[in-house]
Parts: C-alpha cells; structure tokens; sequence
C-alpha cells in the first residue's frame, strides 16, 4: 500500500510468486501460490491520480525488484495494459514475443504485452 502524507491510500500493488510465461487469468482467483514459482509476478498497479508523477511507482518497482532478487527469483514478470508498456521499459522491462501467449493476452487487452525483467 502507498499511504497518502495527511494520511489515507494513495495506491496499492498485487504482486506474487507465479508460473513464468502463465499469467493468471482476468476475473479468476488465482488460488494458491505455485510451488516451485519460476517468476515473481507483479499482478497490478493502481495509484490515484494525485500520487501520480513524483516518483512514488518507480519507488514501488525498485523494491519488487530487491525483494525478488533477495528472494532468489530469477526474473519479474508482468502484463501491461492501458498503454503502460513505456513505464516498464524504463525499468528495464522488455516485451517477450510468444505467439501462444499473445494469444491468452487478447482477453487482457488488445495491446497487452507480457513483459520480463531479468534478475540473473
């Protein structure tokens, strides 16, 4: 959670242990954490406008980036949505082309890309 100066969330992220090349389903509990996970799986983003623009999800990202690393993963992985593909490049994220998988990401959006840091 991203808490707000006077107090309140500015913002949360969902990020978890996951199957590499397998992002969860839209609209389906993902269940258990997979043992053995191939990849720390950032699952989502959200931060209201005001908390936008000074660094505050960049700040988020270098601390999934050290908790994954510390943790022994050997890459973060995510889909990005809504445009959000620059934001993640910026960090080091590169798009993994996958025609099986570009296929699973149409029911995300029709520009999702499935995008891979890795740590190794």
């Amino acid at each position: 959670m991203l808490e707000r100066p006077r107090g309140g969330l500015a913002g949360y992220i969902v990020s978890h242990p996951w199957h590499f090349k397998k992002p969860p389903a839209l609209n389906v509990l993902v269940g258990a954490v997979p043992e053995p996970a191939s990849t720390y799986y950032i699952h989502d983003i959200a931060l209201l406008p005001e908390a936008r623009g000074n660094g505050a999800a960049s700040e988020v990202v270098l601390k999934l980036v050290r908790y994954a690393t510390k943790a022994g993963f050997p890459n973060l992985s995510l889909v990005a949505v809504s445009n959000s593909a620059k934001f993640w490049e910026r960090h080091g994220f590169r798009t993994l082309d996958d025609a099986d998988l570009n296929q699973k990401l149409a029911s995300y959006d029709a520009r999702a890309k499935y995008m891979v840091l890795e740590l190794t």
